[in-house]
């Protein structure tokens, strides 16, 4: 259920009614100027990273830099590289394929693409499962940094410590209903 809602949310799942408002524009148009606007202020991370599997980790983090500026590539690498060492990476894992990554190292890298626009809003599948603890924190830290900046993160988890520490206002779904608010 907490993934469903995420892609519906994101339009990536057409929900069977109703209407998604992100930004003030409706999630669901076909709008092409609608779309590139939610896009360039959405960062997204999937459950499993979704990384390109034959681009390195900072071409990866580089793909919504690419698509949605017109910054200059040598620009564009050094905010790559500034989000890869926020995400806790190090520098050498920038030049690296994901599959040279192990699973913690992939998710940290698909959050550096998630931050790569610096989002109004974030949408995180499960960031925390399959890190380790000194990721975990380091990801903690990073989201409240976020969050001061004034983000907005919407946050998929099964762990409720988590849930209670990072998180202002919460929803649990159960079988596939909101059962709490």
């Amino acid at each position: 259920g907490k993934s469903v809602l995420m892609r519906s949310i994101l339009a990536l799942n057409r929900p069977q009614a109703g209407t998604i408002r992100l930004l003030g524009k409706d999630a669901l148009s076909h709008d092409p100027a609608s779309r590139a606007f939610i896009e360039r202020n959405t960062g997204v991370l999937f459950q499993n990273a979704a990384l390109f599997s034959s681009l390195t980790v900072m071409e990866n983090v580089m793909v919504p830099l690419k698509e949605h500026s017109t910054l200059p590539e040598d620009v564009m690498t050094e905010l790559a590289m500034i989000k890869i060492r926020l995400a806790g990476l190090e520098p050498e894992a920038a030049y690296k394929l994901p599959a040279a990554l192990s699973g913690g190292m992939r998710k940290r890298a698909g959050i550096a693409r998630a931050l790569a626009l610096e989002p109004e809003l974030l949408f995180l599948d499960e960031p925390f499962e399959g890190v380790d603890a000194v990721a975990s924190r380091v990801l903690r830290d990073t989201l409240k940094q976020c969050v001061n900046r004034g983000a907005t993160v919407f946050l998929t988890s099964h762990v409720l410590e988590i849930v209670e520490k990072l998180c202002t206002d919460v929803g649990i779904i159960a079988r596939g209903q909101m059962v709490h608010q």
